[in-house]
């Protein structure tokens, strides 16, 4: 017992002496750090050159994106480039620099002179991350910043300034000279910044290391940082950095104690007790860090808990039947993959063992490969995997089938941008496979063709959606009756519909079934559909009569705008809010109805609207706000986009974009012989009808960035979650709604819309006075072309082609005054990027400067107090 006391105290004391040495050290290199310019002047440099990249290079505030992504794309690179020069002089031996000496000759040992080292560096570093606050609250100014998110982006900012001036050290440690060690410390950063890119692993692809490709970029702090930067703090990054971190401080210890020993090398002894430690502390870090890994413990951080298993995905994996598998084809040891799509493979089996384990081992997830020229590869190509073409040559898979006894679906390629609706993917899948019976949804379309029920339609990659959670039956629009085993109808862009065809749609809602209706007073998409547009009448002669029957009046004869919702649009090199195309936002979006509850933003170009004829049982679901505006359609064929938003005048209440009918509801027929009997009015108890004034909000310019392939490209905004949320309402189920309705998919700069839209309404009045002079010569022109038979200039008389010509010449002060107030309607939006950019590049040294006054009046203080 007394030997056992004996050897606490002697460790207690040890572990005392340690903080004590370290303690001195550190003070005594951070007042070396603060005694001159040099420290200032690196941190100016610093942040200077890390807000021109994110400003200059980035172009952050043409982004429209309120994130610090750009911040940390541009950081390691920088870091890289300026922490070795922190660095180089902490253990120097050059002629007149006797620091190094004055620091041997204390009583401490070479790793309390380390750590002391590094923790002063690292507080100098740290304090210069904390200056680029500047730049989050710039994105908090323009837009919402998910706080979370970025404080996360800062833990791993924080770990990786703590190991990349640990190895820093380390390279400070091997040369006795300053510019040496700064060329070596920037070298070994960038070298171990490299080595998980794509690049180092085609050098690798064909040599013995070759298996280690994948884990590559795992050993590199910028892997954790981006990581961390997406808002998840896994626990294994953490790891990472302090293990990586006290690897590189032994190292430069051990190196440190090399200098003390005259003979160059240590004493065996000492030298068998550095290296136990030294492998001791490796094998403990390592042994954690696979834990950590295995068990993917993480933080949450992201304000809407994207990392986070929604409880109805828990419910859908707890309900899953027995015998539910999940196969997942990825070619993991093809090196010509690029990192980021590692990563996203990481996710995705994380994502799947979490939700496999809380179904009871209902669900198995198996992991296969499919190796060029195998069978493997064969199989899943006939599942439906889809080949990712690699720009090295050859092609990867990333996809997987959901499989159920005899029924599955195959998520063909799990692309990165999907990556923010990956939960609701999988869990779709799984519910679909878990339903006893898949719903069937009839579409009505002259847009599709029977094909497009195994083919893709070109523009329309909401349907690949639709067609992977449901029994998908495309009806040709000019068809007398429907299927008898609909339990929904999508009726989209019909406008001329067989009388019987109508019948029948009503006969099918007053069954019980679903109906959802989609009609445009102008389809930007598809132009032909514009030839003829509903009218609802007194006579049911098209899909808005049966609207009419049933409670709601479409107006097909007017577009809506809304100044308060318009998107950004560009025409030239010019930015512009057009108001005919509408983002219309959550304040607009039913908070108690459960198809639009907890949405963020919906899109719709040129849309119509709606009038509620029965109030009892119609009701809105998206609403324009008391700005908006209408312009009639015929307006829309010839007149620029400019020149519309120019037009458009409030006319004040709101309009309706997408409306719910639903409870009770009479047959549009009451005296036509149906289900109830011949004669005998008919009424529906359980309505669930959902009317949309517009059709091209459901083509993919209007739903994913970039456009394109549903199974590579983003969701630009929720009018995927709207329709899906209406599809699974009418059919009466919503299991998924909250799924789907969570996150923000994009985060714009909002105030930089509301800034436009206050200069157009500035400079309105006096812009459509021009244009209407415009407009009115450039009319008259036309009408002597018109008269005349002439089809251009050249065929008229030379007199009348010159009063033409004083006529367009009298024009040009005009335009030329257009111009010049369009101008200013940007100079606001462009002036504030300016300055912010500029504020964000003089604040850095301004920052600094006021730091080393405070820093210099404090030691002159103290100075002062110690004479």
């Amino acid at each position: 017992m007394k030997a056992s006391s004996e050897s606490r105290r002697f460790q207690t004391q040890r572990l005392q002496d340690f903080r004590q040495g370290v303690a001195a050290i550190a003070r005594t290199t951070l007042l070396q750090h603060l005694s001159g310019l040099m420290t200032p002047l690196f941190q100016a440099c610093f942040l200077v050159a890390l807000a021109a990249a994110t400003f200059l290079i980035g172009r952050v505030f043409h982004s429209d994106v309120t994130s610090l992504d750009l911040q940390w794309l541009f950081f390691p690179w920088i870091a890289a480039t300026f922490v070795p020069a922190l660095a180089m002089q902490a253990f120097s031996e050059t002629p007149g620099d006797r620091r190094m000496e004055l620091l041997a000759s204390l009583p401490v040992s070479s790793l309390e002179l380390t750590v002391g080292t590094w923790s002063a560096g690292l507080l100098i570093l740290l304090s210069t991350l904390a200056l680029t606050f500047p730049f989050p609250l710039t994105m908090a100014y323009l837009g919402h910043l998910d706080v979370g998110t970025a404080l996360a982006g800062y833990v791993g900012a924080a770990g990786f300034l703590a190991v990349s001036y640990a190895i820093a050290l380390v390279a400070a440690a091997m040369t006795r000279d300053p510019i040496g060690g700064y060329v070596l410390g920037a070298a070994m950063l960038m070298i171990i910044q490299l080595a998980g890119s794509d690049a180092v692993a085609g050098l690798l692809r064909d040599t013995w290391a070759a298996p280690l490709i994948s884990a590559l970029p795992q050993i590199t702090p910028g892997y954790w940082l981006s990581e961390l930067a997406t808002g998840r703090v896994a626990y294994a990054g953490l790891v990472y950095f302090l293990g990586a971190t006290a690897l590189a401080l032994a190292a430069a210890a051990m190196l440190i104690a090399l200098r003390r020993y005259s003979g160059g090398s240590l004493p065996r002894r000492l030298l068998v007790q550095k290296t136990s430690l030294a492998a001791g502390w490796l094998a403990a870090t390592a042994t954690l860090f696979a834990a950590t890994s295995h068990f993917d413990a993480a933080l949450d951080l992201t304000q809407e808990r994207e990392f986070t298993l929604h409880p109805e995905t828990r419910a859908v994996a707890a309900s899953a039947p027995s015998g539910m598998h999940i196969d997942v084809y990825w070619n993991q040891s093809n090196p010509d993959i690029p990192a980021t799509v590692h990563q996203h493979a990481a996710r995705i089996a994380r994502l799947l063992r979490q939700i496999a384990s809380l179904s009871d081992d209902h669900i198995t997830v198996r992991m296969h490969e499919p190796a060029p020229d195998t069978e493997v590869e064969d199989e899943a190509l006939l599942k439906g995997i889809k080949p990712v073409s690699l720009s090295t040559g050859g092609h990867f898979m990333l996809g997987a089938v959901f499989s159920h006894g005899d029924r599955q679906s195959a998520i063909a390629y799990f692309a990165p941008e999907r990556a923010p609706v990956l939960e609701y993917d999988v869990a779709s899948s799984l519910a679909a496979l878990g339903r006893d019976k898949t719903p069937r949804i009839g579409i009505l379309s002259p847009l599709l063709t029977p094909s497009n029920v195994s083919e893709p339609r070109q523009g329309l990659a909401i349907l690949e959606e639709i067609k992977r959670q449901y029994d998908v039956a495309i009806i040709p629009h000019f068809a007398s009756t429907l299927p008898d085993d609909l339990d929904t109808l999508l009726v989209i862009d019909a406008t001329i519909l067989k009388p019987e065809m109508l019948r029948e749609i009503d006969r099918f809602v007053m069954a019980g079934h679903g109906l959802i209706v989609m009609i445009d007073p102008f389809v930007r998409f598809n132009p032909a559909s514009n030839a003829v547009v509903p009218d609802p009448g007194a006579d049911i002669n098209d899909i808005s009569d049966l609207l009419l029957r049933y409670g709601l009046r479409f107006n097909g004869t007017d577009v809506v705008g809304d100044p308060s919702q318009a998107s950004t649009v560009g025409a030239g090199d010019q930015r512009f809010l057009y108001p005919f195309w509408l983002r219309i936002r959550s304040p607009q979006l039913s908070s108690t109805h459960p198809v639009a509850a907890g949405l963020n933003e919906l899109g719709f170009a040129e849309a119509g609207s709606f009038a509620i004829v029965d109030p009892l049982h119609a009701t809105p679901v998206v609403t324009t706000t008391d700005q908006a505006g209408t312009i009639a359609r015929s307006e829309f064929t010839n007149a620029t986009p400019q020149t519309l938003a120019s037009r458009l005048t409030s006319k004040g209440g709101a309009h309706t974009i997408i409306a719910a009918i639903r409870g009770s509801l009479k047959s549009a027929f009451p005296q036509e012989s149906n289900a109830a009997g011949p004669d005998k009015p008919v009424t529906m108890q359980d309505a669930r009808i959902f009317a949309i004034a517009d059709v091209d909000w459901i083509f993919d310019p209007l739903t994913y960035a970039g456009g394109g392939n549903s199974g590579t490209s983003r969701p630009l905004n929720d009018n995927i979650t709207a329709l899906s949320n209406m599809i699974e309402a009418a059919v009466g189920r919503s299991g998924l709604s909250g799924i789907r309705s969570r996150g923000r998919l994009s985060r714009p700069f909002v105030r930089v819309s509301d800034m436009l839209a206050a200069s157009q309404a500035r400079y309105k009045a006096k812009e459509n006075e021009l244009l209407e002079r415009i407009t009115r010569v450039e009319g008259n022109i036309r009408k002597v072309l018109e008269l005349s038979g002439a089809k251009s200039l050249d065929q008229l008389p030379d007199d009348i082609q010159g009063q033409v010509k004083e006529l367009r010449l009298a024009l040009l002060p005009q335009r030329r005054e257009l111009r010049a107030i369009r101008q200013k309607m940007r100079e606001d939006v462009e002036g504030l990027g300016w300055w912010l950019a500029v504020i964000n590049l003089l604040a850095a040294p301004l920052l600094v400067a006021g730091l080393a006054a405070v820093a210099r009046l404090v030691r002159r203080r103290h100075a002062m107090r110690l004479t």
